[in-house]
């Protein structure tokens, strides 16, 4: 690949405009051992996502969840909810309890 075409790619890659079949040429070229004098601050850039594109995190990730904390939570929204329920219950008894009365008299 010739040179000029090269320093083309190069520009259009550090605007993020190039391909992959565009981006693949430029790393072959840059891992290659014919890199241009002018160029070759590049190269350790390109050698290094080469490198690392195999690098992979190996360690498994524990997630510290909260259980506990998360059912007790449930259980309160529960009794919350049921007390409600029960309080409305008992409120339409007792106006329901007055009615009654109030037509008995």
């Amino acid at each position: 690949m010739d040179l000029d075409n090269i320093e083309k790619l190069l520009a259009k890659y550090l605007e993020a405009k190039t391909t992959l079949q565009e981006e693949a040429l430029l790393k072959n070229y840059f891992t290659s051992n014919n890199v241009a004098s002018h160029l070759r601050e590049y190269k350790g850039m390109f050698q290094y996502f080469a490198n690392n594109k195999e690098e992979r995190f190996t360690k498994s990730i524990r997630l510290k969840t909260n259980n506990k904390k998360r059912k007790w939570i449930g259980i309160a929204a529960s009794i919350v909810f049921l007390l409600g329920i029960y309080g409305v219950n008992s409120y339409q008894n007792k106006q329901e309890a007055k009615r009654a009365y109030v037509a008995t008299q």
